[in-house]
């Protein structure tokens, strides 16, 4: 009785093991996805009240992307984090996006620009220097700059 329950527990782990075999091709039937890269091009002086031009190029696998489902872009100051502008991006060509902005004051600014498909989303950050920085201004990115270095630093 025992060796007809062990040849029969050998037989179904055996035939267990066997179902299970990978295919060689198994990587190739799931999904690879090929995120978007995202390039925010402004000016490198910009100046308060003048209409500035910012293209925001969008590429999957270096190509132009032309299947993002959704793209807005974000800007606020951070020492006022509480007032966000909605930013309007206008498709130029596949991948290619424009607007012109006015920057209504001197100091930092932040753009985020999002970008969706159905297989990739980025939220890329990108900081503007308006005009002249006031001393307050200035101490921040001093801050920032030390608190990266500090960061960095304890990762060696």
């Amino acid at each position: 009785m025992k060796k007809i329950v062990m040849i029969t527990f050998l037989t179904a782990l055996l035939s267990a093991c066997s179902a299970n075999q990978l295919n060689e091709d198994a990587a190739d039937q799931y999904h690879t996805e090929q995120p978007f890269t995202i390039t925010i091009d402004l000016p490198s002086n910009i100046e308060a009240n003048t209409n500035t031009p910012i293209n925001v190029t969008l590429q999957q696998n270096n190509t132009p992307a032309d299947n993002v489902q959704n793209i807005s872009a974000e800007l606020w100051m951070p020492l006022q984090p509480e007032v966000k502008t909605e930013v309007a991006l206008e498709l130029q060509e596949p991948g290619v996006y424009h607007t012109d902005y006015t920057f209504a004051e001197d100091g930092i600014y932040y753009l985020q620009v999002r970008a969706e498909s159905e297989h990739s989303d980025i939220m890329p950050i990108k900081r503007i220097i308006v005009g002249e920085l006031s001393e307050e201004e200035q101490a921040f990115l001093d801050r920032q700059k030390k608190e990266s270095e500090e960061d960095h630093s304890s990762h060696h």
